[in-house]
């Protein structure tokens, strides 16, 4: 949902009350996490901010992270993190897909994400999650360094530009 300019961004202008994400979920996002989402929020080429992976699906850990699919109007490119536990994965008009911090060699096609909206502000797709190893550990190389199972996803934000096709 769009914001006024100048606004600052809070779980109110997520629209808790009538939000896509559980209000539980909103109402406990850290103001690092809001304060990306608001970093977001006032890049023009941002069309939409969704939330994704474990704090969506219910799943999430006290040491999860916060996952976040950016729909923009430029291309990803190599760029650092910009905060410690949240990820944001850029999604460009090509197709193509990168997670600040991460090189450009790392980037993937979207269309793996089988991305498929259900409502307005949900969608469903096929995600990656890489399979834990303990500090010292050597994994066997047998087994899969991640898995990809079944996600959903929810709209967070969309700019006044309005809801992008994918």
């Amino acid at each position: 949902m769009p914001r006024q300019a100048g606004s600052r961004l809070s779980s109110q202008t997520l629209g808790v009350v009538n939000s896509p994400v559980p209000v539980e979920i909103v109402n406990g996002m850290p103001q690092n996490v809001l304060g990306v989402i608001d970093q977001l929020s006032q890049d023009p080429s941002v069309l939409e901010v969704w939330l994704i992976g474990s704090r969506v699906n219910m799943s999430a850990t006290t040491d999860s992270d916060w996952d976040l699919l950016v729909f923009s109007t430029k291309e990803p490119y190599e760029t650092l993190a910009r905060e410690k536990g949240v990820d944001v994965l850029w999604k460009g008009p090509s197709g193509k897909v990168l997670l600040e911090g991460q090189p450009e060699c790392m980037k993937v096609c979207f269309s793996d994400f089988q991305w498929a909206e259900s409502e307005s502000d949900k969608a469903a797709y096929v995600g990656r999650k890489f399979v834990d190893c303990k500090s010292g550990e050597v994994r066997d190389a047998s087994e899969p360094a991640q898995v990809r199972g079944h996600s959903l996803a929810s709209r967070i934000w969309v700019s006044s530009i309005g809801i992008t096709s994918k």
